[in-house]
């Protein structure tokens, strides 16, 4: 309703007032906030400059840690939880990989844990794939006994179990006495591991934050980034009224559920959000320079640039074109 009337829908406008008035709503906009804020934590925690893999698969468990006190709180009877739960596997299932797990495992911080069988596979899996078939076995001895705090370099009370470390750190001391299993874990530790989400809104913020907008705070342009993105949604869930959350294939144009989707049906659907939308009209008054928005004869766009240099006169820059 808000995106329809922000289109120019303004015999909208008493239902928006009517909703807006009304205190139920409010109510119900606290239990989103609820639900959204643990995703948004970590999503904002994913952007870090030292968001390694290892940050990965613990994210996930907090995020679901968080909805499990909401849950067990009785304060949001409303939110069906077992469906935010399979919402929440799905999802973890989709966007992450065994290296992740990898990452989980090998952290000092979770040997007190115990490893089901499923993530055992998805480790034995990637020891396979990522390490010489000759050593396999020697590594897989090695992270037995850093799981079971035992023997020689893995001894229970040792410095690679240390809270003052890093696991980067831990792992770098334990490669430099020549362990097989520490050079893998010195890779892994050390990889950056942004989401697509992160970068996604990286562009979007390098998008809106530029030469003519330079004055934009880090907040205000983390909102306009927001609405820069989620405009796309809200389009598509206006043109797909029979299943708003459905993505068409491009193939025999048959509708799939967001839930369904593949990795290539996402990464399209996210390229699909992500059109830059040029302004119908733009008109920036700098203090070096003007940038005056003028209609090209084909239909396109074009800025024309004009910048005063310091004599008084003026010069004009390339037309850029907009796409």
């Amino acid at each position: 309703m808000l995106y329809e009337l922000a289109s120019g829908s303004l015999e909208l406008l008493p239902r928006v007032l009517e909703s807006v008035n009304n205190p139920h709503i409010w109510i119900r906009l606290e239990t989103v906030l609820a639900i959204i804020k643990p995703v948004s934590s970590r999503q904002h925690a994913s952007e870090a400059d030292r968001a390694h893999i290892g940050h990965v698969i613990p994210r996930w468990l907090e995020i679901k840690a968080e909805w499990k006190a909401l849950d067990d709180s009785q304060q949001h009877k409303d939110v069906n939880f077992s469906e935010l739960y399979s919402v929440w596997l799905n999802r973890m299932d989709k966007q992450t990989y065994d290296i992740h797990y990898a990452g989980f495992a090998l952290r000092p911080d979770t040997v007190g844990t115990k490893l089901e069988e499923q993530l055992m596979m998805k480790l034995l899996q990637f020891f396979k794939s990522a390490v010489n078939p000759v050593d396999y076995l020697h590594i897989v001895r090695e992270f037995n006994h850093f799981r079971a705090q035992s023997g020689g370099q893995f001894a229970a009370g040792g410095l690679v179990y240390s809270k003052e470390w890093t696991p980067l750190d831990a792992w770098m001391l334990l490669d430099n006495q020549g362990s097989k299993l520490a050079a893998l874990a010195v890779r892994i530790f050390g990889t950056i591991a942004n989401s697509v989400p992160s970068e996604r809104s990286f562009s979007a913020v390098n998008f809106l934050h530029s030469k003519a907008r330079n004055r934009l705070t880090p907040a205000n342009a983390d909102k306009l980034a927001f609405v820069y993105m989620n405009e796309r949604v809200l389009e598509r869930i206006a043109q797909s009224q029979n299943q708003p959350l459905g993505h068409r294939n491009e193939v025999d144009s048959t509708v799939v559920g967001w839930e369904d989707l593949t990795e290539d049906g996402w990464l399209t659907l996210e390229d699909t959000y992500m059109e830059i939308h040029c302004a119908s009209s733009l008109e920036v008054d700098a203090v070096i320079g003007e940038l005056t928005h003028q209609p090209a004869s084909d239909g396109e766009e074009t800025i024309v640039e004009k910048f005063e240099v310091q004599d008084g006169s003026e010069s004009e820059g390339t037309g850029e074109r907009l796409t």
